[in-house]
């Protein structure tokens, strides 16, 4: 079986709320989560849809990942 939803990435340095996140979405969207900036992208493919990232986080902060991502 296929699963045609749309992916999301997940991105959080805080479990809970990588967990809030990804249990609210999941029904939805197939849901990936990393726990920081270089995590994520490891994570990041062709087929990720959205990039939900905390802004502030140790390392590399939100908008960096998101800006990586283009």
């Amino acid at each position: 079986m296929i699963d045609d939803r749309p992916k999301v990435l997940v991105v959080d340095d805080e479990l809970g709320n990588r967990n809030l996140m990804t249990a609210t979405l999941d029904d939805d969207f197939r849901v990936v989560a990393a726990a920081g900036g270089d995590d994520a992208l490891g994570l990041l493919t062709p087929d990720v849809a959205v990039v939900l990232c905390d802004e502030r986080m140790p390392g590399m902060s939100g908008m960096q990942v998101l800006c990586a991502c283009r």
